[in-house]
């Protein structure tokens, strides 16, 4: 067997071409707002973490926040 076979190389980058994006789409996204419950003000530079993972945000102006590449299922969220 030819170990330099051309066939052999653009076989195997064909069928990673499919199975990386398949790992990929295990993401997703979670966008919210983070405000004071009582006077229901919103709160900027607020730290917004899925817990168990490295992922994290500071929410804007608006409280608004954005977390991307977040595990597909159940997470929690730490604001603090």
């Amino acid at each position: 067997m030819n170990r330099n076979n051309p066939r052999l190389f653009l076989l195997a980058s064909m069928l990673l071409a499919f199975v990386v994006p398949a790992f990929a789409q295990a993401t997703g996204t979670i966008t919210g707002h983070v405000f004071n419950t009582v006077s229901k003000e919103y709160i900027r530079d607020a730290e917004i973490q899925v817990e168990g993972t490295n992922i994290a945000v500071a929410s804007g102006t608006s409280g608004t926040y954005t977390l991307a590449r977040v595990p597909v299922g159940e997470v929690t969220l730490k604001v603090t």
